[in-house]
This record gives C-alpha cells, sequence and structure tokens, in this order.
C-alpha cells in the first residue's frame, strides 16, 4: 500500500498547479457570485452547481485517462516497474491519483455551494448530497477511464 501511495503521490506533484487551480475553481465561482449585486436564486445555484460537478467529472476523467499514457512515454515506469510492484498496486495508485484531486474539488464544491446556498432556501442537505453523489461517480469515472486507457489503446493499435 505504500508503494501505492508513494506513485500516486508523485504523479499528483507532476501536475499540482493545474490541480490546485482546478480545486479552487468552485469556490471562486462562489465567492465572485456572492458579491454584492448578484441577485442569485434557488434555479440559479443548481444550475452552476449541476454545471460545476459536470467539470468535476470531466476533471477525474480527463486525469484518469492521461496518466497511463503519460506514464508509457515516460522513464518512470521503468523505474516503477523494476520495482516490486504488483499490477494491481500500480493501478490503484493511478485510481488513487485521479480520485484524490476530485475529493479535494468535491470539498472546494461543497464549500462553496453552502455558500451560494446561505442566500437560497435550498437546503444544506441536498448540497452534501450533490457532493457524495459526484464522489461516487467520480470514482466509477476513473475506474471506467483507467480502463479504456489501458485496454482500447491497444485493441484500437492491433486493429
Amino acid at each position: 500500500m505504500s508503494q501505492a501511495w508513494q506513485i500516486a503521490r508523485r504523479l499528483l506533484f507532476q501536475n499540482r498547479w493545474l490541480y490546485l487551480l482546478l480545486i479552487l475553481w468552485p469556490l471562486g465561482m462562489a465567492l465572485a457570485f456572492d458579491l454584492p449585486g448578484f441577485g442569485l436564486e434557488q434555479g440559479d445555484v443548481l444550475v452552476l452547481l449541476h454545471q460545476e460537478s459536470l467539470y468535476g467529472l470531466a476533471f477525474v476523467c480527463f486525469t484518469a485517462s492521461v496518466q497511463l499514457g503519460n506514464e508509457q512515454r515516460s522513464r518512470r515506469i521503468v523505474g516503477v516497474l523494476s520495482r516490486a510492484v504488483s499490477r494491481s498496486q500500480y493501478l490503484f495508485a493511478l485510481l488513487c491519483a485521479a480520485w484524490l484531486p476530485l475529493a479535494l474539488y468535491a470539498a472546494s464544491f461543497l464549500l462553496g455551494g453552502l455558500l451560494l446556498a446561505a442566500h437560497t432556501p435550498l437546503p444544506a442537505s441536498q448540497i452534501v448530497a450533490m457532493t457524495v453523489a459526484l464522489l461516487a461517480l467520480g470514482l466509477w469515472t476513473a475506474a471506467v477511464s483507467l480502463l479504456f486507457a489501458a485496454w482500447l489503446v491497444p485493441l484500437l493499435a492491433s486493429a
């Protein structure tokens, strides 16, 4: 497990500035829309949160599908595979590296959503439910993206 965490940590460190920008996006949007002069209604907040949840899923899909290709083209894959790391640990590290930024994104999504919902009659439980759904769908999306990144490219190359 510690080897998988070391691989995931290195993958996350490689794109840290992009992840930081994307993680702060929902909170920044909420702060921008919370300025005086914006008359947000419940429907506006729901549309904004729906859009940000789709951005989160696209974010995890992109990070998961690109990681395997980047690793195959780099020299790091030789270093990783020369150690005693099982294939399942390696794929678990890729899954963690794709899903952990989404977990931080979901925390920002939750804080921004609660900030926006404070001005509307939207219940906080609905925003928490949206965040939990985002995390569950993100985990599923990361797994499917890794599956297609590992399986689809060799299939298309052999065809």
